[in-house]
């Protein structure tokens, strides 16, 4: 039997044998999104759950169906020395691909080398759903050019689906693969049949064959191994190319990483693994840098008071660095005191991305540093930049980033992405590798704002003022290692 990848015929929806039965499907090049949702709302309308207490219906479905589609016709009820030979060849690409895979699953999910992929699973659960599934769906696409029914074979295989696999931010993929692991490390091939392929979902689609497909014994045996032969090629497929693309995600073998790619990384090599963990599940408030309500007092300087009546009414934060402040706000807060969510520094629902709190966090490890900047590549490290010696550019620029950090306007936003794009433009001696569009880029990504029109509105007020040289002083220096990524390295060890 012949394997040729990415046969067209294969996703061609005209040739669909469900898309015949009537299953609306979208094209696949029409929009890939659409595709695999028509195609799991297929396997819950005729597979049910897995779970499901009429599960065994939709297996009988699915065997019957494309059984009868092998067999070309009802009358068909004998089977010829190609058929066998058609079953025999199957297998053996079965073994072929086995052997394959389980390298790859004792690469990527042995628990005894799982220490080494740990970054890559973490990668995988700190990128948005989105980016999750575009994963999954790159490996159902590609499974499905490879299998020898096409896009049909997704109906043979309802466990694999993306509401199951999305679950704990991922956690079930990788959940998956070692479920799969642990079944081809037992007993081979024949265990992994026998635990994985052949499920409880998939036996019950047998039944009393020569009932299911009114055939002989014989035909209908042939039919179940042939589709299980099918089944269990989509499964191997599937592990191996979605597990694939998302090692080359996160080592960044892809030729654009995306935006989100690039800060996953960031957060990975400059946080650490503990770290991580906890700005991902929002244990580290993004709140933080709210100054007191009174004087403008930074959080690095003091552990905040809140006001009681608007947090315990309005489950809001009013900060006070002492009860001095407090009391000398009290004229203008009791206005809005336990009634309105009122703040001169925030908003109601204040919200910094990912890329600004991880940017604030390796702040706080080195807080000689105005400002953190990254390369934007696989291996993304970190620079601090500061106004090391001109304090009255370090006053400006720092209040510069406060207002950034308190406002929902973004004021400043131009004079600060001025102020780091001269100190790379300056960078003769560190070498940073860091450009304008690189920097472009970062605060775009932490401010969620349009930078490149900010900063060049600034430059051309400085053009036309003759002053290009306003923004410069500030120096670039690469962050030797620290405790962010000591206690990880720490973390791993133990």
């Amino acid at each position: 039997m012949c394997e040729a990848s990415h046969n067209p015929d294969r996703m061609d929806i005209a040739k669909s044998l469900w898309v015949k039965r009537g299953l609306p499907v979208t094209h696949l090049r029409t929009n890939r999104r659409q595709w695999a949702l028509d195609w799991e709302k297929g396997i819950r309308l005729v597979c049910h759950s897995p779970e499901d207490s009429e599960a065994g219906l939709g297996s009988i479905v699915v065997f019957r169906e494309l059984a009868l589609s092998l067999l070309l016709n009802r009358r068909r009820r004998k089977l010829d020395r190609n058929d066998y030979r058609k079953l025999r060849d199957a297998r053996e690409r079965i073994e072929e691909t086995f052997k394959r895979t389980k390298r790859i699953l004792d690469i990527f999910a042995n628990p005894q080398r799982k220490l080494e992929h740990s970054d890559e699973y973490e990668y995988f659960k700190i990128i948005s759903t989105d980016a999750r599934l575009e994963i999954i769906l790159e490996g159902f696409e590609e499974a499905c050019w490879h299998s020898w029914a096409g896009q049909d074979a997704r109906l043979l295989c309802p466990e694999l689906n993306t509401d199951d696999l999305l679950k704990r931010r991922g956690q079930a993929l990788t959940d998956f693969y070692e479920k799969c692991f642990q079944a081809a490390n037992a007993g081979g091939l024949e265990n992994f049949d026998k635990v994985i392929v052949r499920s409880e979902w998939w036996k019950s689609a047998y039944g009393n064959g020569s009932m299911v497909l009114n055939a002989t014994p014989e035909a209908s045996k042939w039919c179940y191994e042939f589709l299980t032969c099918i089944r269990a090629h989509f499964i191997l497929h599937f592990i191996v190319y979605s597990s694939k693309n998302m090692s080359e995600k996160y080592r960044g073998v892809i030729k654009d990483p995306t935006s989100e790619s690039v800060v996953a990384r960031r957060m990975q090599l400059n946080l650490g693994l503990a770290a991580t963990r906890e700005l991902m599940t929002n244990k580290w408030p993004s709140r933080s840098s709210v100054p007191c309500e009174n004087c403008g007092r930074g959080a690095k300087d003091v552990k905040f008071m809140l006001c009681a009546g608007c947090k315990r009414d309005l489950d809001f934060e009013v900060h006070y660095c002492s009860r001095e402040c407090q009391k000398a706000d009290w004229k203008r807060h009791r206005v809005s005191c336990g009634k309105h969510k009122v703040s001169k520094y925030r908003w109601s629902e204040y919200k910094f991305s990912k890329a600004l709190q991880l940017q604030i966090r390796v702040q706080y490890a080195y807080p000689e540093a105005q400002y953190i900047l990254f390369r934007r590549d696989s291996f993304p490290a970190a620079f601090m930049v500061s106004f090391a010696t001109d304090l009255e550019k370090a006053g400006l620029f720092a209040t510069a980033l406060g207002a950034l950090l308190t406002s929902a306007s973004k004021p400043y936003l131009g004079p600060v992405a001025k102020w780091l794009v001269d100190a790379v433009d300056k960078d003769e001696n560190v070498q940073s590798e860091i450009s304008r569009e690189d920097i472009i880029a970062q605060l775009t990504e932490e401010y969620e704002v349009d930078v490149r029109s900010c900063l060049e509105h600034v430059e051309a007020e400085l053009a036309m003022d003759d002053d290009e040289g306003a923004f410069r002083g500030m120096l670039i220096e690469p962050v030797t290692s620290s405790g962010v990524v000591d206690e990880d390295m720490e973390e791993k060890s133990s």
